[in-house]
């Protein structure tokens, strides 16, 4: 994966059997945070309610950055883009800056 090969300690949803096929994003979101794992999703519309219904039942995560097909195109040229992206996000921060934070992963060209 190309985000280890940066350093960044990152997995696929693919990578966990247990989530393998059409997952609850609700688990997906649970699955993350028992890994104390900030998820990145393109999901914009049914992740943003989730994570208001966690908020509202005091439910933790550890973060959820968003994406969308106009700042990150779902191209295979735009996979170098999305890398860069998460990268520098991630570069420098602390484990757990993202703590129950829900945001949009800014572009980095």
């Amino acid at each position: 994966m190309a985000l280890r090969g940066r350093g960044i300690d990152a997995i696929s949803v693919h990578e966990r059997p247990l989530l393998e096929g059409e997952p609850d994003d609700r688990e997906v979101l649970r699955a993350a945070t028992g890994e104390r794992r900030v998820l990145v999703s393109n999901n914009v519309k049914d992740l943003v309610p989730i994570v208001d219904e966690f908020a509202f039942a005091g439910e933790i995560h550890f973060g959820v950055l968003l994406t969308n097909d106009a700042t990150f195109p779902r191209t295979r040229d735009a996979i170098s883009l999305i890398v860069r992206s998460i990268e520098g996000f991630a570069t420098g921060r602390a484990d757990d800056e993202m703590r129950d934070d829900c945001q949009f992963l800014p572009r980095v060209e």
